[in-house]
């Protein structure tokens, strides 16, 4: 018999009932008692009915005559007999509902719980067969730690079998057909926080610090996937509280990026995307240098209006030209140094520069 089969509520006021009180005076305090042996009988039941027919039974069982059985459930409307003569007691299935509601809820999630870790006991070594996948992994020996993103069609442990000269931890695969998509679109939006690892090996130039974990983590991607895997991120308190703050930035740097490029787009009629690797590094390291989204858009006018309609010059309106750090300031200085009184000073200026 399972533990729940004896739990079911009973009221310290029971005996106050109307239909109880006429049991007791008709039947005495041997009715109360056969009344809460049937109900014990039914919640002991799974559907909580039992058959009509062995009321016998249950008199042996309780020591009392079979005419009181019956008159306790045929004749107080304390229970109800079903087309199949079966008699069940509307007032417990009611009161149990929430119990059971309750016990069913912890089941499944108890099933899911134990999947999830099944799942997670699993360490990707165990996957089987090829799995084409986009991979987060965090590196380290003792002196430093970094984080690696990475692309294989096959596993990771085949990937670095003897060739990466630290250990690591999986923290995310990303399984798509569409990897080396998802691997750039990764390393663009990374690009500001790229690391050189002390020691060599094959892909350490696509190895980042520590602090875009919580974003590399989370980051929902553009490029279609079909599942994915999320590892424990293995950071202290500390690393974790520091991470957070450094993906904040990241989040706001990414969306100053995005209106660059899309006043860039609107004001020159192009098509660059913000998440090339060259213009995301240009934009953050001027961000970087103190220059404000504002000062961009000077820039980006200024050059439009010059070169727009010039068929050599057009071609330079493009984000390693006009964020290029030898040259950004120079021509965020031309919105400054604007002659005044003269509607027609472009007309009485030469400039003469050197393009790459």
């Amino acid at each position: 018999m399972e533990k729940d089969a004896y739990y079911f509520p009973h009221f310290c006021n029971a005996r106050n009932d109307r239909k109880l009180k006429r049991v007791m005076k008709e039947l005495g305090v041997e009715g109360y008692g056969i009344y809460f042996m049937l109900l014990e009988i039914l919640r002991e039941q799974t559907d909580f009915k039992y058959p009509v027919k062995d009321i016998d039974l249950l008199a042996d069982e309780f020591g009392a005559s079979e005419q009181k059985v019956r008159t306790v459930i045929c004749n107080y409307q304390l229970f109800e007999v079903d087309e199949s003569e079966m008699f069940f007691s509307a007032n417990l299935i009611l009161y149990l509902a929430p119990y059971l509601l309750m016990k069913e809820q912890r089941r499944l999630a108890g099933i899911k719980s134990g999947e999830k870790r099944a799942l997670m006991a699993r360490t990707p070594e165990e996957e089987k067969g090829d799995s084409p996948q986009v991979y987060i992994i965090r590196c380290f020996n003792g002196k430093e730690e970094f984080v690696k993103i990475g692309a294989t069609s096959g596993t990771i442990s085949r990937r670095y079998s003897g060739h990466l000269p630290y250990d690591y931890k999986v923290l995310r695969q990303i399984f798509t057909n569409n990897q080396y998509a998802l691997e750039q679109e990764l390393h663009g939006l990374f690009s500001a926080y790229k690391l050189k690892p002390n020691i060599k090996f094959s892909g350490d130039a696509e190895c980042y610090k520590v602090c875009i974990l919580p974003e590399a983590v989370n980051y929902k991607p553009n490029t279609k996937f079909s599942h994915e895997r999320v590892f424990e991120q293995c950071l202290n308190e500390n690393e974790q509280s520091k991470g957070i703050k450094e993906s904040k930035g990241i989040k706001e740097s990414n969306k100053d990026i995005v209106e660059i490029v899309d006043y860039l787009n609107a004001s020159t009629g192009k098509n660059f995307s913000c998440k090339t690797e060259s213009t995301v590094k240009h934009i953050k390291a001027r961000i970087e240098d103190g220059f404000t989204i504002e000062d961009f858009k000077k820039v980006i006018d200024v050059k439009a209006k010059e070169w727009i309609k010039d068929e050599k010059m057009n071609k330079f309106l493009r984000p390693e030209t006009l964020f290029l750090p030898s040259k950004f300031e120079g021509y965020l200085q031309q919105c400054i140094d604007k002659p005044k009184g003269n509607k027609n000073w472009r007309d009485n200026i030469v400039i003469v520069e050197t393009y790459l």
